[in-house]
């Protein structure tokens, strides 16, 4: 019997696809670390919009929401212990059970209308149930919404499902986590590979996950560090410093 461990890593991806940045990116992410270190009375408010499906909205066993366990939660202690003198908001704009197909219609409402700095958007465990034409054509105009309000988009690959696909899936897991990166690497988009954290765990996934699909606070961890990994490498932003 195959264990789920070899199952998992048998999808192993042996290297994220290299990504060059857009302009715009590398320009705005650069401009959000030097407001994240910035001191009263500087600073500013800096919001970031974390956008999907039941994952970052904190879902655990259903019905059980535990949003003190979730990314989007540990993102917020993460930033608010590197930068102490930022005013940080992480704000969830998540719902269960929704798709890319159902997010794009609520983005200008639930998202950009936060005025965020950053809008981190992660719906590849449901859109599997959605061809992938479709998936590409939401999330794409999803980016360029974002970098039209000066908001900086992040796309994140999905964490794993221990219970399979669904039966009327157009695409495997893996194949969803591909075509997140490859949207994210035509677009020169951020991107959080939390599937391949996933993948690479050494230990027994099972233990990552509340249920089939939805993690636990381990799992979460993952999650946030693939996306904490965005926010370091900051030498480049700050060219007189990196020159001492």
């Amino acid at each position: 019997m195959i264990s789920l461990r070899s199952f998992y890593l048998s999808f192993i991806i042996a290297m994220t696809p290299a990504i060059n940045l857009h302009a715009y990116e590398f320009d705005t992410t650069c401009q959000i670390k030097r407001d994240l270190v910035k001191k009263y009375p500087d600073n500013k408010i800096i919001n970031i919009v974390v956008f999907g499906n039941s994952v970052p909205a904190g879902y655990a066993k259903v019905p059980m929401v535990q949003t003190q366990h979730a990314y989007p939660r540990l993102l917020s202690d993460y930033l608010s212990k590197k930068y102490p003198t930022a005013i940080i908001n992480v704000i969830t704009s998540a719902v269960g059970g929704e798709n890319s197909a159902s997010g794009v219609k609520r983005f200008e409402s639930d998202a950009i209308s936060y005025k965020p700095a950053m809008v981190i958007i992660d719906y590849g465990l449901n859109d599997r149930s959605t061809p992938m034409v479709n998936v590409e054509e939401n999330l794409t105009t999803m980016i360029e919404m974002a970098r039209k309000a000066g908001v900086l988009p992040v796309l994140v690959t999905p964490n794993i499902d221990l219970a399979g696909d669904p039966p009327n899936a157009f695409t495997t897991l893996p194949q969803q986590a591909e075509l997140i990166r490859e949207i994210a690497k035509s677009k020169g988009v951020l991107l959080a590979d939390a599937y391949i954290e996933f993948s690479h765990y050494k230990g027994d996934v099972r233990k990552l996950m509340a249920q089939s699909n939805h993690p636990n606070k381990d799992g979460h961890k993952l999650i946030v560090k693939s996306i904490i990994r965005l926010f370091e490498g900051s030498k480049k932003c700050f060219p007189t410093e990196s020159s001492n």
